[in-house]
């Protein structure tokens, strides 16, 4: 694989989410090798166990072959494989005090007012399948988070105050 930082400025890593346990790095890899010339494969894996995560990254030194991956549905081994831009924690809110009734259609259109939403999710209570009241929502551009919290980190939605807060990394060691 070549060196990431001889990659230059034109390469565009891809995530890639869902991968079943039964899928073969080689499947993947000849999967995606298929589209053109690999300049990164990782499959993220435990640190401790050394097991798979079921997510990984490609990357492709062609900007024009990664768009061509983003927009293929892949199916390998029978199995659906999710392809995304992978988006770092800088393009993320997280915003609690959601109404519980709160659709993520409706969060979606009220956030897309500030930049271009690639992701959403409202957190649901796996016993109920509930909201629990707060989530996430996900922009292309880091500029899109800048606006949200640019007046207030308070929002009205649905005649609620919610609050929207920055997306830290979670550190090494962090209770939790």
């Amino acid at each position: 694989m070549a060196d990431r930082e001889a990659r230059g400025s034109s390469a565009r890593p891809l995530f890639i989410g869902g991968i079943s346990m039964e899928i073969t790095e080689e499947s993947l890899r000849a999967h995606f090798g298929q589209f053109g010339d690999l300049a990164d494969f990782v499959l993220k894996r435990d640190k401790v166990s050394g097991r798979r995560l079921g997510f990984g990254f490609v990357t492709y030194a062609n900007p024009e072959i990664a768009d061509k991956v983003l927009n293929t549905y892949h199916n390998i081994d029978s199995k659906e494989v999710d392809v995304k831009i992978p988006v770092t924690y800088r393009q993320r809110i997280h915003v609690g005090g959601l109404p519980l009734s709160l659709t993520e259609g409706e969060l979606k259109e009220y956030f897309s007012s500030y930049g271009n939403v690639v992701g959403h999710q409202i957190i649901l209570d796996k016993t109920t399948g509930r909201s629990r009241g707060f989530g996430f929502v996900s922009f292309d551009k880091e500029e899109a988070v800048e606006r949200v919290l640019s007046n207030s980190d308070m929002h009205e939605l649905r005649g609620k105050q919610v609050k929207t807060t920055r997306v830290f990394p979670i550190r090494a060691g962090a209770a939790g």
